[in-house]
């Protein structure tokens, strides 16, 4: 599987043995102080759910991969999972809003990141700088959980 013409995102089959994770990259070209960076995304395939890990640089480079993953979809729901709130892990995050809705799932942190006045600074910084950023907005997770305490599990027991 290839995604030819893909923009700078492609499938990297090598990085996972196993069909039901599968790697994505976008390497960023063009953008100077960034120029030869490489960011990744998973996505993992259950019985339930297609779980996307982390969103790339742009809802357009998470489209290219929820195309390639078009076979994959029936019947499971979607779930997407910021490991943190770096642009180049979230910044794609909005594709999961309106007609392709899904849970967004991060740490408190990651949504106040991306809600607070510097993130929109940045972002408005970039867009002023590269077209890619152009179709970005910030979409800050939808589900979120805070650092467990001592003692006391994710399970509340």
């Amino acid at each position: 599987m290839t995604m030819a013409g893909a923009g700078g995102v492609f499938f990297v089959p090598e990085m996972s043995d196993d069909a039901r994770v599968r790697v994505f990259r976008r390497n960023l070209s063009a953008l100077e102080e960034f120029e030869g960076m490489e960011v990744d995304a998973y996505a993992i395939i259950t019985d339930r759910y297609v779980v996307i890990l982390d969103t790339m640089l742009c809802p357009d480079d998470v489209a290219l991969m929820m195309q390639s993953l078009q076979d994959e979809l029936a019947g499971r729901e979607i779930l997407c999972v910021n490991s943190h709130a770096d642009w180049d892990h979230a910044y794609g995050n909005s594709y999961f809003t309106g007609t392709h809705a899904a849970s967004i799932i991060a740490h408190d942190y990651c949504r106040i990141r991306l809600q607070s006045e510097e993130a929109r600074k940045e972002l408005a910084d970039f867009q002023n700088q590269h077209s890619i950023f152009a179709h970005v907005t910030l979409a800050a997770p939808t589900i979120t959980f805070a650092p467990r305490r001592r003692g006391i599990s994710a399970w509340g027991a």
